[in-house]
């Protein structure tokens, strides 16, 4: 079965690549790393309140702290939905396995008829985005598994 898999820019997302790097289905599969956040992006998230700078800061320095390394640049991005549309009309995969990304994969994507797996660190659709894991600790919601 043919996957795109999309990481994080990030050394979780890099650390992803390599262990997949061995996996025996690599060549079957399409990796890419997602480009979407930029600092307008950034910008919008802030002032919509969907990110505090004091979270932003947080999560800035865990990602200097972390060990590892980020994807290689050599990788090749996504940094919209289009692009993402277009590698799929390319590609014809059977599944999109998202994870850490920060595309929110809009209709464009979904129309395309193909499974799209987001592992994603929190309840969809409750805590969706970025900053979601603080958003339900701050509303208390510790059970973050599916089917609760």
């Amino acid at each position: 079965m043919k996957t795109i898999i999309v990481v994080g820019n990030d050394k979780i997302g890099g650390s992803a690549l390599q262990a997949l790097n061995g996996y025996s289905g690599s060549e079957k599969n399409s990796y890419y790393v997602d480009q979407s956040t930029n600092v307008r992006r950034l910008r919008k998230i802030i002032s919509n309140g969907s990110l505090s700078v004091p979270l932003l800061g947080k999560m800035v320095l865990c990602e200097k702290l972390r060990s590892g390394h980020k994807p290689l640049k050599s990788t090749p991005v996504i940094r919209s939905n289009k692009d993402l549309a277009e590698i799929i009309r390319k590609k014809r995969p059977k599944e999109v396995i998202l994870f850490r990304a920060g595309l929110i994969i809009n209709s464009e994507v979904l129309s395309q008829g193909v499974k799209i797996l987001n592992t994603h660190c929190a309840r969809l659709p409750d805590y969706g985005g970025i900053g979601s894991i603080a958003r339900a600790l701050k509303d208390k919601e510790y059970n973050q598994s599916i089917g609760d």
